[in-house]
């Protein structure tokens, strides 16, 4: 038997009957159904860590001040997009929660199309932070 190396994605299925995975948030989810998706393993966190460059010029009107205006820029690692591969394999899973950081390497990657099942939270309510369960973004 294999030994597993890392925890797996936390799931959980929606009133809705939707199944979702926290692919690597360190943060819980609430939805609006009131279901609760569990944070992730610190370790499952950082191997769900993009690679971190950046772009950086002076910030309009503060040139003088020396103030930088940075644009980070996030690459996919093999590895990242092996455990993703594997988590979207999940068979009780329809949507596997992944951070916009993520969602936009994928974009500029051109690997979206690869993943069908990947989407960010879209929030509800910004006070109480629930999550809709019937409206995933893309």
């Amino acid at each position: 038997m294999l030994q597993q190396t890392m925890v797996a994605a936390t799931t959980k299925v929606l009133s809705n009957g939707v199944g979702v995975a926290n692919f690597s948030s360190p943060h819980t989810f609430k939805f609006t159904d009131g279901t609760i998706l569990d944070r992730c393993d610190p370790e499952r966190v950082k191997a769900g860590s993009l690679n971190r460059d950046r772009i950086e010029e002076p910030f309009p009107g503060l040139e003088n001040k020396g103030i930088v205006a940075e644009q980070p820029v996030f690459s996919t690692t093999p590895e990242l997009l092996a455990e993703l591969r594997e988590v979207c394999d999940y068979w009780d899973v329809d949507v596997v929660l992944i951070p916009f950081p993520l969602l936009d390497a994928l974009r500029r990657e051109d690997l979206l199309s690869d993943f069908p099942k990947v989407a960010t939270i879209c929030v509800a309510n910004r006070e109480t932070k629930e999550i809709e369960i019937d409206r995933f973004c893309r």
